[in-house]
């Protein structure tokens, strides 16, 4: 659904006109870096680990969708975090219950420990790749909007028209 108003720019005062063009070189930003991101898709074998996680603990398969990828083949799986609340909620209890599980995906024994690793970390967690993904969609539902014909046509009956809000159904 589209929603526009006539006259918008006339009666939009410095301040939100301001915020509207540093909100599309956001936008633009964020366009940018989602391209650049791509690269950075957490590892097939990561996504799978994680869902079979997910078969057995919804709780160990948070820790596993929030933590950086790391490679399943050796004896050592470090969960990376970017932030400490997952590495400080992650109990005795549910690193052992994870390297038991770990263990029998992988076929051979594996430890489980935790770490913080900076903001910077270039690799994409399940989730954060999950969310970049949403936003793609997201915002090919706006362009389509926009694009959709009676949209043009209203736009260009009212004189400085535009629009500016557009809800997104999950159809």
């Amino acid at each position: 659904k589209a929603e526009q108003t006539e006259n918008a720019d006339k009666e939009m005062s410095p301040e939100a006109q301001n915020n509207i063009n540093q909100n599309q070189e956001i936008v633009k930003l964020a366009a940018k870096k989602n391209i650049e991101e791509t690269s950075m898709e957490p590892p097939k074998e990561w996504c799978n680990f994680s869902e079979g996680v997910q078969k057995l603990s919804s709780k160990l398969a948070s820790f596993v969708r929030n933590a950086v990828p790391h490679n399943l083949t050796g004896s050592q799986l470090i969960l990376s975090f970017k932030s400490g609340n997952y590495a400080s909620m992650l109990t005795e209890d549910n690193r052992e219950l994870l390297e038991k599980i770990a263990s029998d995906w992988t076929g051979h024994s594996v430890h489980v420990s935790c770490e913080i690793t900076p903001i910077s970390a270039s690799q994409l967690t399940i989730v954060e790749h999950e969310q970049i993904l949403l936003e793609r969609k997201n915002e090919l539902k706006r362009k389509n909007a926009r694009a959709f014909p009676q949209v043009k046509d209203i736009l260009s009956v009212f004189t400085n028209s535009r629009i500016t809000n557009i809800e997104l159904s999950d159809a």
